[in-house]
């Protein structure tokens, strides 16, 4: 995992993965292989950063549950 996140006293933690572009490709995505069709967890969350923009444009970020991101990465691979 790229962060933890802990809840005041420590008993809440989730993880965030953190997936980053800095240019876009062909298919203006990130890419995914057929492992991340499988990740996914209750508390794992994927934070998509695209760090591609024009100097002085804040980057654009999408953070998405693990079993939203599986669930998209296989209706991608099924097409």
């Amino acid at each position: 995992m790229d962060i933890l996140i802990a809840g005041r006293s420590g008993d809440r933690l989730f993880s965030i993965q953190v997936k980053t572009r800095t240019t876009v490709g062909g298919d203006g995505g990130w890419h995914m292989h057929e492992k991340h069709e499988e990740i996914r967890a209750e508390r794992l969350f994927y934070a998509f950063a695209d760090l591609g923009k024009p100097d002085g444009e804040a980057p654009d970020y999408y953070i998405i549950p693990s079993n939203q991101k599986a669930d998209a990465v296989r209706v991608t691979h099924e097409a």
